[in-house]
């Protein structure tokens, strides 16, 4: 898979890119490349970890804390396989 901007990521995973910002500032992603013009390239670990956290469209009714809690569960997961 070839990096995906924000706007891609942020369709495929229902996120928005605001989020997926603030996610990367809080250290629940890890940062992406970057490309000559300086946008963000995502690649296929920052796709899976978000579809393995279950984050949704909107994410109604789920408060910071548990997203948090999903996105490092999602990462330990990864590293224990």
């Amino acid at each position: 898979m070839q990096g995906l901007k924000i706007g891609e990521l942020a369709r495929r995973t229902g996120c928005q890119a605001e989020t997926i910002r603030y996610y990367e500032r809080e250290g629940l992603l890890p940062a992406p490349g970057r490309t000559d013009g300086n946008y963000r390239l995502y690649g296929a670990a920052h796709l899976e970890r978000l579809e393995q956290a279950g984050i949704e469209v909107g994410g109604a009714g789920v408060v910071a804390s548990a997203i948090r809690s999903a996105l490092i569960s999602a990462a330990f997961s990864r590293l224990a396989a």
